[in-house]
């Protein structure tokens, strides 16, 4: 049997968006990965869906329905604990590296750092075309010098003999 990750069982209101429509929803238990939902019309597997709790947004996609309830898989970590209190639901190892600020306002990098990384890369494919050139154009040539050799050889072997 699957070993299946810890659950935190809740009864949590929300909301959720399938295509255009939205829906009152129940969150029934959480796990780093998915979650169990109630709803009156559930989605079918495979779909995506888009769940909201307060100011918190998780995208997921339907795993398995059974009656009413139903289990999601998501795209971000969950932390259980912090979905049920209502601070972020997304887990502490997601977050190394965000300071907190919105994604639109964080600096990006500067015209310099970007022309010189993509002239890096531009080099980087340049070689690698160069060298499968080279390897083309060797491959090709012993191809078609091979059969020239073959056949000079064969003539010497018999004037040799």
């Amino acid at each position: 049997m699957k070993n299946r990750e810890p659950r935190l069982a809740v009864l949590l209101p929300a909301r959720m968006r399938l295509g255009v429509n939205w829906m009152d929803i129940s969150i029934r238990n959480v796990s780093p990965h998915g979650m169990m939902l109630h709803a009156i019309a559930p989605p079918r597997p495979g779909c995506y869906i888009e769940i909201r709790r307060a100011t918190m947004t998780i995208i997921a996609r339907a795993i398995w329905v059974k009656g009413n309830f139903f289990g999601i898989r998501t795209q971000e970590i969950i932390d259980p604990r912090g979905l049920a209190d209502g601070r972020s639901f997304v887990a502490p190892e997601t977050l190394a590296g965000w300071n907190g600020a919105e994604r639109r306002t964080i600096a990006r990098a500067g015209v310099e750092e970007r022309y010189h990384h993509n002239r890096h890369r531009a080099m980087l494919a340049q070689y690698a075309t160069f060298v499968g050139g080279v390897a083309a154009a060797s491959v090709w040539l012993t191809m078609t010098i091979a059969p020239l050799l073959a056949h000079t050889s064969n003539a010497i072997t018999l004037a040799m003999r």
